[in-house]
């Protein structure tokens, strides 16, 4: 079992298969990333342990409650994620990965320099601004590559990626998945 299945999260499978399509495609040795909300880690250890970046830019404040209650055959069982969204316990998962600097901070980092970037997953803020500052800023940071959208069903998200499409006459794409909250969307990014 690799690292990312076993971490705590919300990453399931269906989503993973999408995402992992999308780190094979444009992810290479030489590809700078960028994560919005970090979480406990789970999309972060899944793109390190299929994509092999060269470097992993990972952004979280590590603040507020996480609860979250999952449907069940029998009925539905409330589960507390807030011993793991933990900064200190995502930054000991992680102490060993050279190629990984994790924020403890609200995105978007205007004030920090960045490297080109080729590879971005955005699953922070759901709020609509929110999502348009991540947006505009990553895009700011790079020349080619993927922003990649979690959450896609959620209203605010995908009327924020459809303004920012609009804006820079930009593609949507995303998944047709089995369940509506597990859509993904993407943006591939060509400038110039």
């Amino acid at each position: 079992m690799l690292k990312w299945q076993s971490t705590i999260g919300f990453l399931n499978p269906e989503k993973s298969s999408i995402i992992e399509e999308l780190i094979k495609t444009h992810v290479t040795p030489d590809t700078n990333c960028i994560e919005v909300g970090v979480f406990c880690g789970k999309s972060l250890m899944h793109l390190l342990e299929v994509g092999n970046p060269k470097h992993v830019f990972a952004i979280d404040p590590f603040e507020g409650n996480v609860n979250f209650t999952a449907i069940t055959v029998t009925g539905g069982i409330d589960i507390d994620y807030n011993m793991h969204y933990k900064y200190d316990k995502v930054l000991r998962r992680f102490k060993d990965f050279d190629n990984v600097t994790i924020y403890k901070e609200y995105s978007p980092l205007t004030d920090q320099t960045f490297p080109d970037i080729g590879y971005a997953y955005i699953d922070g803020n759901h709020c609509k601004q929110e999502v348009l500052d991540d947006a505009e800023w990553i895009y700011s940071l790079m020349n080619k590559g993927v922003i990649v959208f979690a959450d896609y069903s959620i209203e605010s998200v995908k009327e924020a990626l459809n303004i920012f499409a609009e804006k820079y006459k930009l593609e949507v794409c995303f998944s047709k998945p089995i369940y509506r909250e597990n859509t993904i969307a993407w943006i591939i990014v060509e400038k110039g």
